[in-house]
């Protein structure tokens, strides 16, 4: 649970004590400071909760990436075992032909 959840918990629950206080007593000052520290709990409550979840989506969005890396190197290494590299065999063999033929002694 994140600090500010329970600070904002703690924040509004005394200003929920400060407005009852005020309201027996009659004191509309104190009756007001206690509806701001609600409101002002509320709100960083609320805060807490929206870091929370960032950071839940976060770790949600490494963890979902790792299991993607992981697969596409899984059948990267299959894909290599199964079928041969005959595009790399092809251009090596083209290649191997063209110097031979380039070094070649002319026949004069």
């Amino acid at each position: 649970m994140d600090t500010d959840r329970i600070k904002g918990g703690a924040r509004d629950l005394y200003g929920r004590g400060e407005e009852a206080v005020g309201s027996l007593m009659g004191d509309k000052e104190t009756r007001a400071r206690g509806m701001v520290d609600q409101a002002a709990g509320k709100a960083q409550s609320t805060v807490g909760r929206a870091g929370e979840a960032v950071r839940d989506v976060a770790e949600q969005a490494v963890e979902t990436g790792r299991e993607y890396l992981g697969r596409g190197r899984q059948l990267g290494r299959e894909g290599m075992m199964r079928t041969p590299p005959i595009g790399a065999l092809l251009i090596a063999a083209s290649a191997g032909f063209a110097l031979a033929w380039m070094l070649q002694a002319p026949n004069d």
